[in-house]
């Protein structure tokens, strides 16, 4: 099963304890990528894959279980 996701929106925080900040995606796509043979070579495009963009359901649940944080959901 190969399964690929676009990213849409970052965000960016550190932890108490390290001065490293960290990044996670807010909004992912499912993506597959088509190949074309064309007479200049091959010719790569990006399309959505049928489903919805969706929250980050892994960084949702760790900012409302670390920070009580709730993000509303994603409608697009």
């Amino acid at each position: 099963m190969n399964v690929m996701h676009i990213a849409f929106g970052f965000l960016e925080w550190a932890d108490d304890t390290d001065t490293k900040t960290s990044f996670a995606p807010l909004i992912l796509l499912q993506i597959e990528i088509n190949k074309a043979r064309t007479p200049q070579g091959p010719k790569f495009s990006l399309a959505a894959a049928g489903d919805e963009p969706t929250l980050n359901l892994v960084l949702a649940e760790k900012l409302r279980i670390e920070n009580s944080i709730e993000i509303p959901a994603f409608t697009g």
